[in-house]
């Protein structure tokens, strides 16, 4: 991660080295699409890669309780782009500012707590418009120490996917997070008034 070139290109080079084949569609010059379609053995996965390229001002972004260090700025297109994808897309941060890299599963994407966002005004060519930021905290994200551990966690979190859909409690427990118990204890009772009900 030491050379600048863009993120996209080192991770279609890291793509091409790899000792086994790994399929991929590159989009990053799509609007539309996210930047890789990943195919690795018979499983698919879709990635959007974004980078921190410098330190924010604080002061201009109100209402912020981040450490800059652990903040990232992402466009909101983006993250609907990827829940939009399925279960089978995340997105990979290259904080260019500590040289590290963070992965977001879509999962952690939707659960993670204290999301803020943002309008930001745009003006080009005298031309006004917003764009919508999310302002995350990197340490919700899985913290891989280079492309390699990168693409092991995406295959890791798609090995359990299939489970995601049996888990009733809640799943993960995010930085500064913690899940109390609420609410009253549920019973037969309660669970044959609900059947009841249907």
């Amino acid at each position: 991660m030491s050379t600048r070139i863009s993120f996209e290109s080192a991770f279609r080079d890291f793509l091409d080295s790899q000792p086994i084949s790994i399929g991929y569609q590159d989009n990053s010059t799509s609007f539309t699409d996210l930047d890789f379609f990943l195919k690795i053995g018979d499983e698919s996965f879709a990635l959007e890669l974004k980078e921190k390229k410098q330190k924010y001002n604080l002061l201009r972004w109100e209402g912020i309780h981040i450490p800059e260090e652990h903040l990232m700025l992402i466009d909101e297109l983006s993250v609907r782009k990827i829940v939009l994808s399925g279960a089978s897309s995340g997105l990979l941060i290259r904080d260019w500012v500590r040289d590290k890299l963070f992965f977001f599963s879509m999962i952690d994407l939707v659960l993670m707590p204290h999301l803020k966002r943002f309008n930001r005004l745009t003006r080009f060519r005298e031309k006004e418009g917003i764009k919508g930021k999310w302002a995350i905290d990197l340490r919700h994200g899985l913290e891989c120490r280079d492309l390699g551990a990168a693409l092991k966690a995406i295959q890791a979190y798609q090995h359990v996917i299939p489970t995601l859909k049996e888990a009733v409690s809640c799943i993960n427990v995010y930085h500064g997070e913690t899940i109390t118990g609420g609410g009253t204890t549920r019973t037969m009772d309660y669970l044959n008034k609900d059947v009841a009900e249907k």
